[in-house]
């Protein structure tokens, strides 16, 4: 017996399978960046000493590497969990623009994997990726037909977007200033506000991510000022 809904809830196990492969080649990409080569020492007391050297932009590093990766978490869980939900329509708009998002998105995404030892071009990377992600909800909050609830959802994506990006666009032309030299102090606090909006993201849309029984109703519409 044909089930009429059978070509959508292939395009969401296409979807979801297809996110989580990007997921893992991100992740790698960010490894075997941020670990170049194995560190060319056979004590502990060498490795602590060449940090100490550079502890500062050692600090850096390691916290990019961090909120890159709590940031990729975030976007895999709202891109699996978007996939899995249905979408009226023209499935053949749906499928192009929510492929073409996601594809977009994530390849800014391995850009960035590929830029986080960088101090600078790393936020580039970031900037873009956000700057996509925002286009891609944008066109399917404009485009496409969706329910109430995954409505209230994108919502929220595009403001958390926006907040992000406002940030690292304010914050970015400071790497010149001599009071940010050495101290990376443009570059932090980015991270701290990145951080920041994700933490936001996943308290507003733990009920979403988590597909808790009556998540729409859970997730309060964004009122207009």
């Amino acid at each position: 017996m044909h089930n009429p809904n059978q070509p959508q809830e292939f395009a969401q196990t296409i979807g979801s399978i297809f996110v989580g492969i990007l997921l893992s080649l991100i992740l790698k990409a960010a490894l075997d960046t941020f670990i170049r080569t194995p560190v060319p020492f056979n004590d502990i007391q060498a490795v602590w000493g060449l940090v100490l050297r550079q502890k500062v932009k050692t600090a850096l590093l390691v916290a990019q590497l961090l909120i890159f990766i709590f940031t990729l978490v975030r976007f895999y869980l709202g891109a699996y969990r978007y996939h899995q939900e249905e979408k009226e329509g023209d499935e053949g708009l749906t499928f192009i623009i929510d492929f073409s998002g996601a594809i977009a998105v994530f390849v800014f995404f391995y850009v960035a994997a590929t830029l986080i030892r960088t101090t600078s071009l790393f936020y580039l990377a970031l900037i873009a990726m956000h700057l996509l992600d925002l286009i891609w909800f944008a066109c399917a909050q404009n485009l496409l037909r969706v329910q109430p609830g995954i409505r209230k959802v994108t919502c929220r994506f595009l403001l958390f977007d926006l907040l992000t990006l406002l940030v690292l666009i304010a914050l970015f032309p400071f790497p010149s200033s001599e009071w940010t030299h050495g101290w990376y102090l443009w570059q932090f606090l980015s991270l701290v506000a990145i951080f920041g909006v994700g933490i936001w993201d996943l308290v507003a849309l733990w009920p979403f991510y988590v597909k808790a029984p009556g998540w729409e109703d859970l997730i309060p519409p964004i009122k207009p000022a």
